[in-house]
This record gives C-alpha cells, sequence and structure tokens, in this order.
C-alpha cells in the first residue's frame, strides 16, 4: 500500500499578516500594563478611575529592575546565539566505513556536510530573541511585586527580603530574572497551583442542593 507524499504548507500572507498581528497587540498590551503600573505614568487617569488615591511609584526601582532583567535575558540569547553559531559553522566528524587497499574493511573519519541554516534556523526564532530580554525585564517586576506582597520569600541563609532595597540587590536579582527566565516560569506556576488549588468538595447539581435544602432525600 502506497502512502501518499506528505505536502508540507508554509504559512501565507494571511497567516503571516496575523501572526504579526498577535505579536504586535500581545506586545503593545503588555508595555501599556508596564507603564500603568510600575511607573507614574498615566497618574491623572489612575485618580479618575476610583476613590483610592494614586500610589506613588518608586521609578528609580521599577526601572532598574526591569533593566536588569532585560540585561539578563539579552545576555541569555547573546550566548544562544554564540552557542547555536558554534554548531551551524563547526565541522562535524562522522565514522564511515570504507573499503581498505588489502579487500577489508576500515573506518575512518568524515566531514559531514550540513547547512547551517538547518542548524541555526533564524526565521523560525526571530521572535523567541525579541521576545526573551522583555521576558525577562517583566519577570523581575513581577518577582519584586510578589516578594513585596510576601507571596514568595527569596531569602536564604545570607539573603534576606530586606536587602531588597539595596540597588545592586535589585540589579542582582533582576538579572537572575532575566537569565533563568524558565526557572522563575516554573516558580510562578508552583505559586499558581497552590494559591489556585482545586476544592476537594464534590460539585453538587442545583437538584442536589435543592433536595438539601428541603430536607429531601
Amino acid at each position: 500500500m502506497e502512502h501518499s507524499p506528505i505536502v508540507i504548507k508554509s504559512h501565507d500572507s494571511l497567516d503571516k499578516a496575523l501572526i504579526a498581528l498577535a505579536a504586535i497587540y500581545n506586545l503593545t498590551c503588555l508595555f501599556v500594563a508596564i507603564f500603568w503600573l510600575f511607573t507614574n505614568r498615566f497618574a491623572d487617569y489612575k485618580s479618575k478611575l476610583g476613590m483610592i488615591p494614586t500610589i506613588e511609584v518608586n521609578e528609580n526601582v521599577t526601572y532598574a529592575i526591569f533593566m536588569a532583567g532585560l540585561l539578563g535575558g539579552a545576555f541569555y540569547c547573546l550566548r544562544a546565539i554564540y552557542s547555536r553559531l558554534a554548531d551551524a559553522y563547526t565541522p562535524i566528524d562522522k565514522q564511515a566505513e570504507v573499503d581498505d587497499v588489502n579487500g577489508g574493511k576500515k573506518i575512518v573519519k568524515v566531514k559531514e556536510e550540513v547547512s547551517p541554516s538547518d542548524v541555526f534556523n533564524i526565521k523560525a526564532w526571530i521572535f523567541w530573541y525579541i521576545f526573551r530580554p522583555i521576558q525577562g525585564g517583566v519577570l523581575a517586576l513581577i518577582i519584586l511585586a510578589l516578594a513585596d506582597s510576601k507571596l514568595i520569600t527569596l531569602e536564604t541563609e545570607n539573603f534576606k527580603d530586606a536587602d531588597l532595597t539595596n540597588f545592586f540587590v535589585l540589579i542582582g536579582v533582576g538579572f537572575l530574572c532575566g537569565l533563568g527566565s524558565h526557572e522563575v516560569m516554573l516558580k510562578i506556576q508552583e505559586l499558581i497551583q497552590v494559591l489556585f488549588a482545586k476544592s476537594n468538595s464534590k460539585f453538587k447539581s442545583s437538584e442536589e442542593r435543592a433536595r438539601e435544602n428541603k430536607g429531601v432525600t
């Protein structure tokens, strides 16, 4: 039985436009939210939302930790680019069996030709390289907010949450958030599972609740 060849379909113009629209829209939401929450911009609009007084944000802190997260994310991306380029342009030794002059076989090393674009497909990863530093900056801000609200603790034997008032400590924490964004996301995921864990109580239908209220068994 013959199998029909697999047809690989690339994104058409509409797909690419929708991808670009989704990326631009979400990046816009991200930056507007950052400026709204972590800076003193839009103060007039904030004061009109309700009777709650506007909270003054220490922008020296928020800008510093965001830029530190940005630095950590950019450093990670540069290391990744260097590593991928090294893999793409470093010849790969591969063992092959060839005929010997004496009629036997012998194993020799040959250079395997690999297309650099196959090893480092920048077209597929370009958005990741653009977004990764921004992700680091955002996570650094969120970690600062979570630590200040005591939802998470950064305390170790030689480090206390109170040390976050030190400027260089903020830079260090922000850089680590940007460099280790994956681990930070896992930590936040653990917090989500704890805070929003499913209730053990069984969901009851409206009929069952009505029976209980009427005392019907």
